[in-house]
């Protein structure tokens, strides 16, 4: 039987049992439903947050672990090239670089969790347009419902709180898994509850919501600056020119230099390490009008903390000032109005600067982390300290007057330095095994077998890349054009976190 010749009311009790993405495909079935249901934004907009929520368009769900404030899968996982988020001002499905933290972070803004009742919601049409959906909430919505959802709030909010403040009679709780259950069971119920105001960053733009504010936002009204990801980079010249040398016969080593590492000593995991995190920044070119990371801008900096904000230096001694960054624009934009020469000889400079940079990290790593740094002379037996001493004085230092400059020139000479650091190493460890077999360790410090061995480790490490940085010097001042193709031929919306 068709629905057509049901009664109109029978039609209407049946379409308010839809969801969202069926209310639209009946609407657009014939003449008579399409003027019965007559859908509005708001339809079309629940149609578009239940998209999302399928595989086949919006990708996985990930999962925000508010408590160690990291997402599963992280950023670096290839899944996010496949993940859309709902936009409700363009009404569109886009990649997540197109939203700020905020918009993909904060609890209401978030994908509902899987298992949530959210996913599975009705449409919420009327036949009556006057009789919305939220207003017959809030009139059903007691002043005793309302006290409760307050006390479920700050349950969770302990929650979250809970790393922060341990120790104050919550840990009973966590051994049992009740704080744990406790924010699933809130995140399953309000996980997305306000999706609906979720905005890309171009329609907040288009809206004037990115002005800056004097003092606390950078950027100015034209070409605004938003703080976006937190990614792990293996140095300042991964971050800003990642997998450049995939353009180079030169490539680089199978692992990151151990420069950027946070301490590889934890109490619970000795020998541990993990990469430090790198701010992203998205910017506007005024030229494209599309939003891109700020290494596409031209614009670097070798310090971790950096910040684009006015004043601050950029690349050698390039401020971030207003008319600066009012001329600024992408790099294909740049190749457009100034030719692909002038592109290469920028970032021809800039590479050139951080691989500078990236080389006296790197003579200061292997100068820094020798073995005699790390153990005082009176920890050494007497029976070795005349040793130990005669040793230590003949130590290669790198650095001079002029930082690490002259080492970074004189190739041949640093190469010899760094031989006579193993050789250094080598005797240390003659000295060491002696000092074990006779005994006369049991004051000295711990995991000296296991600092040896980390030592050896990152000269290795630290070597390669300084051996593979020397040839890419080389090689981009005999064809720097590689770097050109580098900018314009990348994918411009990939991390390039490695």
């Amino acid at each position: 039987m068709s629905i057509n010749i049901l009664p109109t009311e029978v039609q209407c009790s049946i379409i308010r049992l839809l969801d969202p993405i069926g209310l639209i495909s009946i609407s657009q079935t014939n003449t008579h439903f399409r003027q019965l249901v007559n859908p509005q934004r708001r339809h079309f907009i629940e149609k578009l947050l239940a998209l999302e929520c399928q595989i086949e368009h919006g990708g996985i769900t990930p999962i925000f672990r508010a408590q160690r404030n990291l997402f599963e899968p992280n950023y670096t996982d290839k899944q996010w090239d496949e993940i859309r988020f709902a936009c409700t001002g363009c009404m569109r499905l886009r990649h997540h670089q197109n939203f700020d933290n905020h918009a993909i972070l904060r609890l209401k803004y978030r994908k509902p969790l899987p298992g949530s009742d959210n996913l599975a919601a009705l449409t919420t049409w009327e036949p009556d347009p006057r009789r919305s959906f939220s207003a017959l909430q809030k009139k059903l919505k007691s002043l005793s419902a309302i006290a409760e959802e307050k006390r479920i709030r700050r349950r969770y909010m302990i929650s979250l709180a809970f790393r922060q403040h341990s120790g104050t009679g919550l840990d009973i709780l966590q051994e049992c898994g009740m704080l744990d259950k406790n924010t699933l069971a809130f995140e399953l119920e309000h996980c997305g509850y306000q999706r609906k105001l979720r905005k890309c960053l171009e329609c907040r733009y288009q809206t004037g919501q990115l002005r800056p504010q004097l003092g606390i936002s950078c950027g100015t009204t034209r070409v605004p600056i938003i703080a976006s990801r937190q990614v792990p980079y293996g140095s300042c010249l991964e971050r800003y020119f990642p997998r450049f040398s995939d353009s180079l016969e030169a490539k680089k080593p199978p692992f990151n230099a151990p420069v950027y590492r946070y301490s590889r000593f934890y109490e619970d995991n000795v020998g541990s390490h993990r990469e430090q995190l790198w701010s992203l920044y998205m910017l506007r070119c005024p030229a494209c009008e599309c939003w891109q990371e700020l290494r596409e801008f031209r614009f670097v900096n070798d310090r971790h903390r950096w910040k684009p904000k006015f004043g601050k230096s950029g690349e050698d001694s390039t401020i971030i000032f207003e008319e600066l960054l009012e001329e600024a624009c992408c790099n294909v934009c740049f190749a457009k109005r100034h030719g692909r020469e002038e592109l290469v000889r920028l970032l021809s400079s800039r590479i050139q600067h951080l691989i500078d940079v990236m080389l006296g990290h790197l003579l200061w790593k292997m100068e820094s982390d020798c073995i005699f740094f790390q153990i005082s002379e009176r920890d050494i037996h007497k029976a070795y300290r005349s040793e130990f001493k005669s040793v230590q004085k003949t130590i290669i230092r790198f650095s001079s007057n002029d930082g690490y400059k002259d080492a970074i020139a004189n190739v041949v000479a640093t190469s010899a330095g760094i031989s006579q650091l193993r050789h250094h190493q080598r005797l240390w460890e003659d000295i060491w095994e002696r000092m074990k077999h006779n005994g006369h360790t049991d004051w000295i410090l711990d995991h000296v077998d296991l600092l040896n061995e980390i030592q050896v480790s990152d000269l290795n490490e630290t070597e390669a890349h300084w051996k593979w940085l020397i040839a890419c010097k080389a090689e981009l001042k005999e064809k720097p054009e590689v770097l050109a193709d580098w900018a314009l031929s990348r994918d411009r919306r990939a991390f390039g976190c490695i």
